[in-house]
């Protein structure tokens, strides 16, 4: 959870300073792909309430296809 906290930090002054700059809200969406996997006490509905997509090794190998699951969400 440290990790998501701090990895989304930096993306939201990313966010802000292109805002900063072009003066135009971005929409994003928040991917954090690990090769490991996520702690079973890690909400992850939460944190997909909060625009975050987590991608665990369980889903690397079909990649492409989370990918498109993604995209069809948006």
């Amino acid at each position: 959870m440290n990790d998501i906290r701090r990895v989304g930090d930096i993306f939201n002054r990313l966010v802000s300073k292109i805002k900063d700059h072009t003066g135009k809200e971005v929409e994003h969406l928040k991917l954090f792909i690990i090769t490991g996997e996520f702690d079973e006490n890690l909400s992850i509905n939460a944190l997909k309430r909060r625009s975050w997509e987590l991608i665990d090794r369980s889903k690397i190998a079909d990649l492409t296809e989370e990918f498109r699951r993604i995209q069809s969400e948006i």
